[in-house]
């Protein structure tokens, strides 16, 4: 999804192509929010397991989030741009982060020396926003010259921890068998978190969780 305004709301989703462009790139959205009017606009229990590249603004899950929320999402590959990159959000200006998990192999800047990378989040624009119970991959490598910001990164949690269910309901994830309560740990080749009504998991590209 390019753009999601208008108090939208995406949910109980989940992409597995790559993802590339020039500005406000994520794997489920590119652009939640923005900065007038309707500022309610939500991306709540989704996932992305493939590459998220770009220039500015490039995040695991959404690119630039104006003003909303991102709640109880998930990334899983490499994510690179320039500026303003985060495993799950690039950049951020008003609304909540939340509850969401950040297992990138890998944050890179491209090119340039612009410092606002994050595991979680980026550290641009981060006033009006409220980040809490996230959590990331420990092991997740910054790539291109560049160091995570602080504050922005979320605990720590091992490849073995994210593989575990008691990680995603320590943090608020709502596990069951219905919209309101959809995930259930995936079998197989993906044991990360999937929703109640996939019967066969999608393959995602997780040999740096094995």
């Amino acid at each position: 999804m390019g753009i999601l305004d208008f108090d939208g709301s995406v949910a109980n989703c989940y992409s597995t192509g790559a993802v590339s462009g020039s500005k406000s790139v994520g794997g489920v959205a590119g652009r939640v929010g923005n900065s007038i009017h309707y500022n309610n606009s939500r991306v709540t229990n989704c996932y992305a397991t493939g590459a998220v590249s770009g220039g500015v603004t490039v995040g695991g899950v959404v690119g630039q989030l104006v003003a909303g929320n991102v709640i109880a999402c998930y990334a899983t590959s490499a994510v690179s741009g320039t500026v303003s990159v985060g495993g799950v959000v690039g950049s951020a200006s008003n609304g909540n982060i939340v509850c969401n998990v950040a297992l990138s192999p890998s944050i890179t800047r491209t090119e340039g020396s612009s410092t606002s990378f994050g595991r979680v989040a980026s550290s641009a624009a981060l006033v009006g926003v409220t980040l809490g119970s996230n959590v990331a991959f420990a092991d997740m490598q910054a790539l291109g010259g560049i160091t995570f910001g602080v504050g922005i990164d979320g605990e720590n949690i091992t490849a073995v921890q994210a593989k575990q269910q008691t990680t995603y309901e320590v943090i608020g994830w709502d596990f069951g068998n219905d919209d309101v309560n959809p995930w259930k740990l995936g079998v197989g080749g993906c044991q990360l978190p999937v929703f109640y009504w996939q019967s066969t998991a999608p393959t995602a590209d997780i040999d740096h969780l094995k």
